[in-house]
């Protein structure tokens, strides 16, 4: 059982790790160049749903509201800052909080899920590196143990959700080019904050 959970969190570090290789050499195959467009590259695509066909004469933005507002996908920050709002201070944008707290998901769950969140937050500010990439790793450590069977979707979720801006997507692309031939080792035991 222990040697199986071990292969999981390698499993878990080593998909991270490539994910933000990949990313760093411009990998994903979006003729935008945003790995993070769902398929089809059609922006209003939920996690796990079906893409989603805005009426004829609707804008993006309007479907994008109307997406939102019915609950069909959770309502995003798109501010210009990379912060977004964080009126309680937690270290956590509020939608990213309201997303995580709509889930029926256990609080440790939950807690990992917040942790990933704010790895991936430490990564877009301007003084990151290696610090912040283990703390990418220990975050999806964590998230592996708490969600054994989905912490791939799980991440990607929390992933599309804060990386949601082009400003946000251009600081965490400059934090992955930094990264460019930088080695983390892999987490040990209970990474969980």
């Amino acid at each position: 059982m222990r040697c199986l959970k071990s292969m999981r969190r390698a499993t878990a570090v080593i998909t991270i790790i490539y994910l933000m290789l990949f990313i760093a050499c411009g990998g994903g195959g979006s003729s935008s160049g945003n790995p993070w467009n769902p398929p089809n590259n059609n922006p209003s695509n939920p996690p796990g749903g079906n893409p989603v066909t805005p009426p004829s004469g609707t804008t993006l933005s309007e479907a994008l509201r109307e997406l939102e507002e019915s609950g069909e996908i959770p309502a995003l920050d798109r501010s210009t800052t990379i912060q977004g709002v964080d009126a309680n201070s937690d270290g956590v944008r509020d939608d990213i909080e309201q997303y995580i707290e709509s889930l029926p998901d256990t609080p440790a769950q939950k807690s990992a899920l917040r942790q990933v969140y704010k790895a991936l937050s430490s990564a877009m500010q301007p003084i990151s590196g290696t610090d912040t990439a283990y703390k990418i790793t220990n975050a999806v450590n964590c998230l592996a143990d708490r969600y054994p069977d989905d912490y791939y979707e799980k991440m990607n979720d929390i992933r599309k959700y804060t990386v949601n801006t082009k400003v946000r997507f251009d600081a965490y692309m400059e934090f992955n080019r930094n990264l460019y031939d930088s080695t983390v080792s892999l987490p040990e035991g209970n990474t969980c904050e």
